[in-house]
């Protein structure tokens, strides 16, 4: 596994990302709780329990890692983006998941804020060159421009306050979410660890308070692969007092381990009400922040049997053609990464590119070994190098001959490129394309 692969990979285990992946669609209900508990800080799920040993190094590599290779420093608050998220009643310490070795001072049911800082016009990581405090405290440094701070109170907003050596300042509040959610019961069982058959439906009895009815539920177990313990995605589900998740959602866990590896004994399952709120009482170099604002319960889970992940479909083989050979490749994630084609609707493209090498070169020796005669062959293809009005032809016509395919199949419109490029996202994501390419030897 590459270096830059796995930091980002047990960085990304940290946040908490909505998707539109895998939502179960019913009617919510009314709930009666109506207020968030406080923390206690000696939670009796906060038993004794740290990251293994291969999750504290793998963790500690990845943190010099990364604040080498992709972090700089800077004291011009108007070059970065800041992330926030806002955590409460975060899951046991015991767990022992690979972001919690990023982190000192975790504290069990209590309120976890994190910001991470990017370049704004540039790939890149940034570490403020001065001091980020969260309630007069300083916020911790992990790697890779996050910050960190813990707090046992979950019903206090926060004051983030970020100040440059040169004079550029920031500050801003986080307020906690207006909504709890509390596990009641799993399969009709509040034990504090539940018997859980993944081949069989599971039935959640939630505490929702009264006016959450719109919000959204995010669903997480614990999973654990080559020593390392991480959340993968469940599923995402309206507000309501009862829910059912189909045996089906197990096997279509947002977990790309594609070597069968991964297991589920001595699990957790995390479920977070979601929501995506703007920090008041913005004042300095940023105008306006949104953050995650998230709330936490959960319990232990023993899931017996295995779980057979899904690993989608994937389809390939060649052609034979006048002008030559064609080989193709398709695939098409689990139903958790990859919704059902039957869902789509309308289609918008990103991106459509064509790549091709239209150079070869090999060559013929003959030498001789130990009396043994080789012999090695050389060949030379040279495509011929085609002006970009007929590379942007063949673009153009694999492009309308694609889209005619999707929208008979598929039954589904595609909007009009100029309707995508139009659009902020588009214009937001456009600096990092790569620029076209037309030499002897590739075509892109």
């Amino acid at each position: 596994m590459k270096m830059k692969l796995l930091i980002t990979l047990v960085l990304a285990l940290t946040f908490s990302v909505n998707s539109h992946a895998q939502f179960y669609k019913k009617k919510t209900k009314e709930a009666t709780t109506d207020s968030i508990p406080v923390a206690d800080e000696e939670s009796k799920r906060d038993k004794k329990g740290k990251p293994n040993l291969l999750t504290k190094v793998i963790t500690k590599v990845a943190k010099v890692a990364g604040g080498t290779m992709q972090t700089s420093s800077t004291d011009d608050l108007n070059s970065i983006v800041p992330s926030v998220w806002n955590q409460n009643n975060i899951c046991p310490a015991n767990l022992g998941t690979a972001d919690m070795a990023f982190y000192e001072n975790w504290k069990t049911s209590g309120n976890m804020v994190v910001m991470m800082f990017t370049k704004k016009d540039s790939y890149g990581f940034t570490k403020i060159d001065g001091t980020v405090t969260i309630d007069g405290k300083p916020a911790e440094f992990a790697t890779m421009g996050v910050y960190s701070a813990f707090s046992a109170n979950l019903t206090k907003p926060q004051v983030v306050e970020i100040t440059t050596k040169k004079g550029d300042k920031s500050t801003f509040t986080i307020n906690p979410p207006k909504y709890s959610v509390k596990v009641k019961t799993i399969n009709g069982s509040a034990a504090e660890t539940i018997n859980v058959d993944p081949s069989k439906d599971m039935v959640l009895e939630l505490d929702n308070p009264k006016g959450s009815e719109n919000t959204v539920l995010g669903i997480k177990i614990l999973a654990k692969s080559v020593g390392l313990k991480y959340w993968a995605d469940l599923g995402y589900f309206p507000s309501a007092d009862k829910i059912v998740i189909p045996a089906a959602y197990f096997r279509n866990l947002n977990n790309n381990n594609s070597n069968g590896a991964t297991n589920y004994k001595s699990s957790y399952i995390q479920i977070i009400r979601m929501s995506r709120e703007k920090v008041t009482n913005v004042s300095g170099n940023f105008s306006e922040i949104e953050y995650d604002n998230n709330y936490e319960d959960g319990r232990y889970l023993d899931i017996k049997p295995d779980i057979e992940n899904s690993k989608g479909v994937t389809a390939s083989g060649s052609d034979k053609f006048e002008d030559g050979n064609v080989s193709y490749e398709f695939s098409k994630p689990n139903a958790f990464s990859s919704r059902l084609f039957s869902n789509i609707k309308n289609i918008g493209t990103v991106s459509f590119a064509l790549r091709g090498v239209t150079y070869d070169h090999k060559e013929k020796t003959k030498y001789n070994i130990g009396g043994n005669s080789y012999t090695t062959t050389t060949k030379t293809l040279q495509f011929p190098q085609l002006p970009d009005e007929q590379w942007d032809f063949v673009l153009d016509n694999l492009y309308k001959n694609l889209t005619t395919i999707l929208k008979e199949e598929l039954k589904a419109n595609v909007e009009p490129i100029e309707k995508i490029k139009a659009t902020d996202a588009y214009s937001r994501i456009q600096q990092f394309s790569k620029d076209d390419e037309n030499t002897k030897v590739e075509v892109s």
